[in-house]
């Protein structure tokens, strides 16, 4: 399938989401259309899928013009997108989601045979290397495998042209090793994919050419054996970016290390969920100017571990000790009070109310404390400026400050989280991912915080499934494994395979 979009302009208020672009998607390829937070990636496909209008321009298939009034429209011409938050019907098996709605109009009301659709899928799953359970519900179901069945569904239905919007963004690194080798797959069968991502790493091992966009203009096209990273990030950001550059300021000498105090002491930590330890008799130490990393593979009890510390979820037995005060039965308010703060790892179900505005939304957790409220009234006048305030200088693409923070990108949710968690000066950070989703412009600006804390005198907790970004600027790594802490190892003793291996479970780390 040959798809041409040109001249495409669209705008959502006072934003201009994408100003005249025009690109091409080759027949057997992988595209890969990169760009920061907000410079209209997301926006082009969901054009290209029918969610959108543009506002001017045009779209050809195989030489013809054609109009995609609706997503409907999309999946009958072959087009197909994976969005970054799935849309899947929790409570449905993964046949039934890959099946329902499947069928149209009169169709719809014809007897399904089970049984023969099984079997189609069943050999999807077998060509595509994509095997899923199919009688589980989807609410049972890791981020990667729900991700698997939505690919799945659009085979199913007959995908020639598939759209992945940000894919590895919730997945460990090893799903998204095993995704990126699924596309490759896929483009051998005669399908051109179209990848949208920051992740350089991805575009250099997977694509075959290179769009970039930035504030809704195309700023560079780059075929496979022409690419630099350096250039894309420049093309992306439009400045120069290298994140080890951040190395330098996190040297010090050895012995003002050993001085540092523990800030924050968990000790013999538990927390059981439907009858199971999630997290098994953790004992953790954060001290004073240090960013503490925890390593693992996704599922570990590092988000358990997090909230449970942060107060979001009860703990079965262990004690939390903060600057020698013990916390742990403190809620999540009390300890915002302390200097407490926390960007959690599910920015929809945690991190922001949808149906609230941004303004609001940058205040939940401080909105009874001065200066933007109390117990009974809020002041308005400083919510909105210190939205004007976190929008400007966190770069949050909004029409304005009263947008419903559910109609953001998870991009600009992200944002929106880390500024709420830097609106005051915290005495212990707890960052569950926080450079998830985020370009590699956000990603520094990020990771500059979280240092900038530590040098003040601050700790971070930095949770993370991204190994380089924890090697880059953690004092000390310790890694989750079923729950436990396996490992800790200090800077000095950094060894990335040695980590690895603790990650699966092997033992050789202290």
């Amino acid at each position: 399938m040959l798809v041409e979009m040109k001249n495409i302009s669209k705008r959502f208020g006072d934003v201009q989401a994408l100003d005249n672009v025009s690109i091409t998607i080759r027949e057997e390829e992988i595209l890969g259309l990169l760009g920061e937070n907000g410079a209209g990636k997301t926006t082009l496909m969901n054009i290209l899928y029918g969610l959108y209008k543009a506002d001017s321009g045009e779209i050809y298939i195989d030489g013809k013009k054609t109009k995609i009034r609706s997503p409907s429209d999309a999946i009958q011409k072959g087009i197909f997108m994976v969005h970054q938050h799935f849309k899947l019907i929790p409570n449905f098996t993964v046949l039934d989601n890959i099946i329902i709605g499947f069928q149209k109009g009169k169709d719809s009301l014809k007897f399904i045979d089970y049984n023969e659709e099984r079997k189609k899928i069943e050999e999807i799953m077998e060509e595509h290397s994509l095997m899923v359970p199919l009688d589980k519900k989807v609410r049972d179901l890791p981020l990667g495998v729900q991700q698997r069945v939505e690919i799945i569904k659009a085979l199913y239905r007959g995908a020639r042209l598939l759209i992945l919007d940000e894919p590895t963004t919730n997945l460990t690194p090893q799903e998204s090793e095993q995704l990126l080798k699924t596309i490759k797959e896929i483009k051998k069968r005669k399908l051109s994919v179209v990848l949208i991502t920051h992740k350089i790493k991805e575009v250099i091992d997977t694509v075959d050419r290179v769009v970039v966009l930035r504030k809704g203009k195309v700023t560079g096209e780059v075929e496979k054996n022409e690419i630099d990273p350096q250039k894309i990030v420049e093309m992306m950001v439009g400045r120069r970016v290298v994140l080890e550059e951040l190395l330098p300021s996190l040297k010090e000498d050895e012995a003002k290390i050993a001085k540092r105090k523990v800030i924050l002491k968990v000790e013999g930590l538990t927390v059981t969920q439907n009858g199971i330890e999630v997290v098994k008799n953790v004992d953790l130490d954060i001290k004073e100017s240090e960013i503490h990393g925890i390593a693992g593979v996704a599922g570990n009890g590092q988000r358990e571990l997090v909230e449970a510390i942060f107060g979001s979820i009860p703990i079965s037995k262990g004690k939390i000790l903060f600057m020698g005060r013990d916390v742990t039965r403190l809620p999540p308010i009390e300890k915002l009070k302390l200097g407490i703060t926390f960007i959690p790892e599910d920015r929809l179900r945690d991190g922001v109310l949808p149906t609230m505005n941004i303004a609001e939304n940058l205040v939940l957790g401080y909105h009874k404390l001065s200066p933007y409220g109390n117990k009974l009234f809020l002041d308005y006048k400083t919510i909105i400026q210190n939205a004007l305030e976190a929008i400007r200088k966190y770069d949050i693409k909004t029409p304005s400050e009263k947008q419903l923070a559910g109609r953001l990108s998870g991009g600009n949710i992200q944002k929106l989280m880390i500024a709420r968690a830097h609106l005051i000066n915290p005495k212990l950070l707890l960052a569950h991912t926080p450079t998830r989703g985020l370009d590699i412009g956000m990603t520094e600006k990020v990771l500059k915080k979280m240092i900038e804390i530590r040098n003040s005198g601050g700790a971070v907790l930095f949770v993370s499934e991204d190994l380089d970004q924890l090697l880059l600027v953690s004092d000390r790594i310790s890694v989750m494994y079923k729950g436990e802490i396996v490992g800790t190892i200090e800077r000095k003793d950094f060894d990335k395979r040695r980590i690895g291996e603790l990650m699966m479970g092997l033992k050789g780390g202290t």
